[in-house]
């Protein structure tokens, strides 16, 4: 249950106003955009909708609906620039981010990623007349990466990537696959294994996996795996029940 207070930068003297009244069970949370608020909200919405909301008059009587709730993406966040809005998404247990115009329905594109399972956040971004979005990539083959998507033209452009000494990424191989659960359930599997290896069934493996509170287990770069891969290991991460890769029903 959630509830926000705001005021003005430029009258910080006139004191807190509520955005909304906290409710029993909803949750949400508001990002400013000129003269309006984007908010997500659970209501009515486990896996959560955007909404829009003028400041002047931010009762939940106003707000009205920008992107409707989707059973199989999860929003986690917004950020607002003066001509873009990203949305923070969940779909198919991967992160995604979403670029739009502020209507938050034109000019609709997503940033791409390099490999088929990773872990990407949005760093700070604290100018709002900017095209650049500065994000922070890794997977198990690449390590972290400090990236600027223009939101403008699509372009990713890598600023710094911070390889081991004597990494060689062409070496190994990353796959995003999926096993069965004893209910039938698909669970989402990120995999690295040296390339080359002979899948007979008969290499070591080490799975992990974490299942709890709604956090999500990305497939961020580990230096440490390298010793074992390079002695033949399978490294694997099961993206259990209890996270939210898939959505607020996968974490309850």
């Amino acid at each position: 249950t959630q509830e926000i207070r705001f005021l003005s930068a430029d009258k910080p003297e006139a004191g807190l106003s509520i955005l909304r009244p906290r409710e029993h069970g909803i949750e949400y949370y508001a990002t400013h955009h000129d003269d309006s608020f984007f908010i997500i909200t659970n209501e009515n919405a486990p896996n959560f909708k955007l909404m829009k909301a003028p400041v002047s008059a931010s009762g939940r009587e106003n707000w009205q609906e920008v992107i409707p709730h989707d059973a199989n993406v999860m929003i986690e966040h917004v950020d607002a620039f003066e001509n873009a809005i990203v949305l923070h998404e969940r779909k198919n247990g991967l992160k995604q981010l979403r670029v739009s115009k502020p209507d938050g329905l034109s000019d609709v594109r997503y940033v791409p990623f390099p490999d088929p399972t990773y872990e990407v956040y949005v760093e700070a971004n604290p100018e709002y007349s900017t095209d650049l979005l500065r994000i922070r990539y890794s997977s198990l083959i690449t390590p972290p990466s400090t990236v600027d998507f223009h939101m403008d033209t699509g372009e990713w452009e890598l600023k710094k990537e911070e390889t081991p000494n004597g990494y060689d990424k062409t070496q190994y191989i990353t796959e995003y696959t999926h096993a069965s659960a004893p209910d039938g359930k698909q669970v989402p599997l990120s995999i690295i294994h040296k390339k080359g290896l002979k899948k007979d069934g008969q290499n070591p493996a080490l799975l992990y996996g974490y299942g709890a509170y709604g956090a999500s287990s990305d497939a961020s770069f580990n230096a440490n795996l390298l010793s074992l891969l390079d002695r033949g290991f399978i490294y694997a991460i099961g993206h259990v029940r209890g996270g939210s890769e898939l959505g607020r029903a996968w974490y309850d």
